[in-house]
């Protein structure tokens, strides 16, 4: 009896030991491990120092780039993450055309956004990238300059209603003004009074950001068939009914006002060899205006059979209303908290606006005007390099990948 219970011993440490070696060893974990990073346990690798709060995970991915600073390696079970930093090794990897696979991050998000731009890759990628550039082009953009300085008034108005001395957060109020902003300019639709709709839109996004995060540093639910029977499953489920709810009606409704007006409107964007190279003829609409709008685009080139159906329509509608108020809410969130805490800063760039103001014979800013606040420009640009609205780029690597900053112990 013990001897068979000390062969058992022994064959299942050595078990555990080809289970470890085909996990992380041979070429690839030899030299990943190279790497500097955190201890990684065998099997598990770092997963235990991963499972915290999200705030406490931010300040744990901060301190773990600085520490190891240019680069650091962490373990996933059976996956290495690579984290780089140094713009050397950023450029190497984001100019090589070979490592532009997505990780498995962007896997999470298929449920929500299946493979709109954010998630696509190959021939898809580049096919939708030509359908909507046009709806990005510069003499596009300007029609919208109305719709940005209206938005822009309301908030205003709604940060003034709020309080007349204190704002304690300010967050919901850009959401509120990104989201109508992006749905009436790139939708042609306006949900300024639906309040309890844009609501509920915003709260669904917070809790898939959640979801995916749980998901993200817990690899026993990266698998599907594992994930369907969590918690997180059931309240992904409720969360989506909503986001896809929110897309439909928005796609349903230009639909209908197609219909309705005999689908005039569409007929001067063409996608064929020799169209116009703005994609569209004329000024676009956006209800009882004209105005290009961007689903109108994608909503013509289904119909033109240009690699794109309805479900492809959703796809990018979900990618663009998310993407499109999101990081811009944050992006605006952090400016503002770096001009409130930097006082000459601040008087800077609201002199500069208000001289332009003041030589506005309406009151409002065109433009030409703002293309010429180059002060308020910078400030901007330096909140964004400080504080990104996405503050990585994940991407797969299949081949070896020769970094010029790495530092090896």
């Amino acid at each position: 009896m013990v001897l068979s219970l000390g062969v058992f011993l022994i064959l299942f440490t050595t078990f555990l030991y080809l289970l470890h070696y085909v996990v992380r060893g041979g070429r690839k974990g030899e030299l990943i491990d190279k790497i500097p990073g955190p201890y990684a346990w065998p099997f598990i690798g770092n997963i235990g120092m991963f499972m915290v709060c999200p705030e406490e995970l931010w300040n744990l991915s901060r301190k773990l780039n600085k520490e190891y600073y240019p680069i650091n390696r962490i373990w996933s079970v059976k996956v290495p993450v690579i984290n780089v930093y140094h713009p050397d090794d950023v450029e190497a990897l984001l100019s090589n055309i070979k490592h532009i696979e997505k990780s498995l991050l962007y896997n999470f998000l298929h449920p929500w956004l299946n493979a709109g731009l954010l998630t696509s890759k190959g021939e898809k990628w580049h096919d939708r990238r030509k359908i909507l550039t046009p709806a990005f082009h510069f003499n596009v953009l300007r029609q919208f300059v109305p719709i940005f300085v209206e938005q822009s008034e309301k908030l205003v108005k709604s940060i003034c209603l709020e309080s007349d001395e204190k704002v304690y957060d300010i967050v919901p109020l850009l959401h509120n003004f990104t989201l109508n902003s992006i749905c009436e300019t790139a939708m042609g639709t306006s949900f300024d009074q639906e309040h309890d709709v844009k609501d509920e839109y915003r709260s669904c996004v917070s809790r898939m950001g959640g979801i995916t995060l749980h998901r993200l540093t817990r690899p026993w639910l990266h698998m599907d068939w594992s994930f369907k029977w969590s918690q997180m499953f059931k309240d992904q489920v409720e969360a989506l009914k909503v986001l896809h709810g929110f897309s439909t009606k928005i796609i349903k409704e230009r639909k209908q006002y197609h219909e309705e007006t005999g689908g005039r409107y569409l007929k001067g964007l063409g996608f064929e060899t020799g169209s116009n190279v703005y994609g569209f003829e004329g000024e676009g609409f956006v209800k009882g205006k004209r105005r290009l709008a961007m689903l109108d685009l994608l909503i013509s080139a289904s119909k033109q059979n240009a690699n794109i159906d309805d479900e492809g329509i959703r796809e990018e509608v979900d990618t663009f209303i998310f993407e499109g108020h999101d990081t811009t809410a944050m992006a605006l969130a952090f400016t503002l908290l770096l001009l409130a805490e930097n006082k000459e800063a601040q008087d800077k760039a609201r002199a500069e606006v208000d001289d332009k103001f003041d030589e506005s014979e309406e009151g409002k800013l065109t433009l030409k005007d703002i293309q010429s606040l180059v002060y308020l420009e910078r400030c901007i640009k330096e909140s964004l390099r400080l504080f990104p609205s996405v503050p990585f780029i994940s991407r797969h690597v299949s081949e070896e990948l020769r970094l010029s900053a790495i530092i090896c112990k």
